[in-house]
């Protein structure tokens, strides 16, 4: 817990005194209820893009109690870019591995993928994950579309697992909501709520 803390707050600080040079951070918070096993899991992912770098440390999103640091740079314009990234997770799990996201918008509809690779060096699994969501801006303060995400353990032999569900927006100013609800279409007693709030600055 305290090297998450530690990690997270020297993202945060990182990022202030970097802003005179950012095109832009984001600073968001997710929950996702489980109801078919009555558990919960807290998220937080910081983003931040400038010129010449882009910064990625979330915490509890790749796996619980480890974060992720990632670094790369991006490539393109508002209507197709790509970031190529490399880095690491720190904590329980332990690895490290490629990303690229990638995502661009066209009139009203955007639309974002971002897909990884993890390998372990702590005896845990290696595994793929891949998210993708297409949205259709329907005002300056909402979007509708859905998402869908896969996750695949590798190291093991081990089932797919997707959710696949709605996705709203709403934006206020620099502020965001963003409930998610997701079913697993191969194992139908899989259902989640997710809901992220976020800002933008």
């Amino acid at each position: 817990m305290k090297t998450k803390l530690f990690f997270i707050i020297a993202a945060c600080f990182f990022m202030l005194i970097q802003k005179s040079f950012a095109q832009k951070t984001d600073l968001s918070v997710f929950s996702i209820q489980r109801p078919y096993n009555h558990t919960s899991t807290n998220l937080v992912w910081f983003t931040h893009s400038a010129p010449k770098y882009f910064l990625e440390v979330r915490a509890n999103f790749d796996w619980n109690n480890t974060v992720g640091i990632y670094a790369g740079k991006t490539f393109g314009t508002d209507t197709f870019w790509i970031i190529p990234e490399i880095g690491g997770l720190f904590g329980t799990y332990k690895g490290f591995g490629p990303e690229v996201l990638l995502g661009g918008k066209y009139k009203r509809i955007k639309y974002f993928s971002f897909n990884q690779f993890v390998k372990n060096v702590n005896n845990l699994t290696d595994f793929f994950f891949q998210y993708a969501e297409i949205m259709v801006v329907a005002s300056k303060h909402l979007a509708l579309g859905g998402g869908v995400q896969t996750y695949l353990e590798t190291t093991v032999k081990s089932d797919a697992y997707t959710d696949i569900g709605p996705v709203v927006k709403f934006s206020f100013s620099s502020f965001y909501i963003k409930p998610w609800y997701t079913f697993d279409p191969g194992h139908e007693e899989i259902k989640k709520i997710i809901v992220g709030l976020g800002y933008v600055f």
